[in-house]
């Protein structure tokens, strides 16, 4: 005698309602929203208040602004402030600071950790260093979006 599977009942009632209904779906989708609102003001107001900074190096009319490899390689060097922020976010995830030849260690052996780095140094030009006349880089509106909760 084999067992018969068309008799048993693998209906989910409450999988079905929400499917039907969506209510999970949408209050997940309104507090991912709001959530991403607020890490998008707080990610806009790191630049805006370092911007002023930014722009007194250029009060100068002849100065002219750096280009964006430039100012990259410049952060990214030894005893630059990325390396600094590479090394508070190591820091932070390991109770310890670590030196400055670690930070570039793991810069090298971790690309997804480099390229929130360059991702960072890429922000920082466009929202305080470009010329107002430029263009704004590529993909500049969302920078962080992929990248929200690595500093938390």
């Amino acid at each position: 005698m084999s067992y018969e599977w068309r008799n048993l009942n693998v209906r989910f009632a409450e999988g079905e309602q929400e499917i039907s209904r969506q209510d999970i779906i949408h209050s997940l989708s309104a507090e991912t929203r709001e959530s991403n609102r607020k890490w998008d003001r707080e990610f806009r107001g790191i630049f805006s208040d370092a911007k002023p900074a930014f722009q007194k190096l250029f009060e100068d009319p002849g100065e002219k602004r750096p280009p964006l490899k430039a100012v990259v390689e410049h952060l990214m060097a030894g005893g630059g402030a990325y390396l600094t922020i590479g090394a508070g976010l190591m820091g932070r995830a390991s109770g310890k600071e670590p030196t400055e030849e670690a930070v570039k260690d793991l810069i090298e052996r971790c690309p997804p950790f480099k390229a929130l780095l360059i991702a960072l140094c890429f922000s920082q030009y466009d929202r305080c260093i470009r010329g107002e006349r430029e263009p704004s880089l590529p993909g500049s509106e969302k920078p962080m979006s992929s990248a929200r909760s690595v500093g938390r």
